[in-house]
C-alpha cells in the first residue's frame, strides 16, 4: 500500500515531498488535512476519517476549466468589490488543475460543494451584468 498520500504540508509524507499547492492557505486538500489535525488535537471534536486523495475525473477537470474561464471573465467585469473572492477561487481552480487531485469523501464532497458554490455565484453575477 502506498503511504505517500496527501500533499505533505500538514501530514509529512514518507518520501518527504511537499506539493506546490500553496499549503492550507490556498489548497483544499491541505486545508481539510489541517482541520483533521486540529480535530485530533481536540478530543471533544468529532474526528473526520483520514483524508484520502484521488485523481480528478475528466468530467471534473472539464468542469473546473469552465469555472476557471468564467472566473476570469467575472474578474474582468468586477468593480473590485469581489477581488479577493475571485482571486482565491481562480487560485483554487488552477491548483486543482495543476495537481490533478482532489479529496475523496463519500458524502458532502468538498470538490462538488466548491464547484456548486462558485457556479451559483457566477450565475448571479452574470445575471446582474446582463441587466
Amino acid at each position: 500500500m502506498n503511504q505517500n498520500v496527501g500533499h505533505g504540508h500538514v501530514f509529512p509524507r514518507p518520501d518527504g515531498i511537499k506539493m506546490t499547492c500553496g499549503g492550507p492557505d490556498m489548497c483544499l486538500v491541505c486545508k481539510l488535512e489541517l482541520l483533521e489535525l486540529r480535530s485530533e488535537e481536540h478530543p471533544n471534536r468529532p474526528s473526520p476519517r483520514r483524508t484520502k486523495v484521488r485523481p480528478l475525473t475528466e468530467t471534473e477537470r472539464q468542469r473546473i476549466i469552465i469555472i476557471n474561464d468564467r472566473l476570469c471573465v467575472a474578474a474582468w467585469h468586477d468593480t473590485g468589490e469581489n477581488d479577493d473572492k475571485i482571486i482565491a477561487w481562480i487560485a483554487q481552480s488552477e491548483m486543482l488543475l495543476v495537481t490533478g487531485f482532489t479529496v475523496d469523501r463519500d458524502e458532502d464532497d468538498p470538490l462538488y460543494l466548491w464547484m456548486d458554490t462558485v457556479e451559483q455565484w457566477l450565475t448571479q453575477q452574470e445575471e446582474v451584468q446582463s441587466c
